[in-house]
């Protein structure tokens, strides 16, 4: 009975592979270069004028719709560029705005661009 229960040598073999596996593992984790690049600036514009503005969203995210940096109104969408350079407005923003707002430098998904981007720091409501 005693040698049943002295551990075999693939035993031991199988042990020091998964140390060994579970050691290279965390060394590549821990070490590796491409880390997560979250973009930490957003791109916003006017519906109203067709301006864009760039701001930073490393104090705070965009909730949109934001309010213009000059007017206050709440105009503000975010925008992206795509493959042929064109601003396309976020859908799901433009249904947010209140209505009644003026949309004219909006045609279908497309802005009609105007100026920028000028930078702009988002500025928590209420302060």
């Amino acid at each position: 009975m005693a040698d049943s229960a002295k551990p075999k040598t693939w035993q031991i073999a199988v042990l020091a592979a998964g140390a060994l596996a579970l050691a290279v593992s965390l060394f590549l984790y821990f070490t590796r270069e491409d880390k997560l690049d979250l973009p930490n600036r957003v791109f916003l514009a006017d519906v109203t004028t067709g301006e864009v503005f760039e701001a930073s969203t490393e104090d705070r995210p965009a909730i949109t719709p934001e309010a213009h940096p000059t007017t206050g109104k709440l105009t503000l969408v975010r925008v992206r560029k795509d493959d042929q350079g064109k601003w396309k407005v976020n859908r799901t923003d433009m249904s947010a705005l209140e209505e009644g707002v003026d949309k004219s430098a909006v045609n279908g998904e497309e802005l009609v661009y105007k100026s920028g981007p000028s930078k702009m720091e988002l500025k928590i409501p209420g302060k």
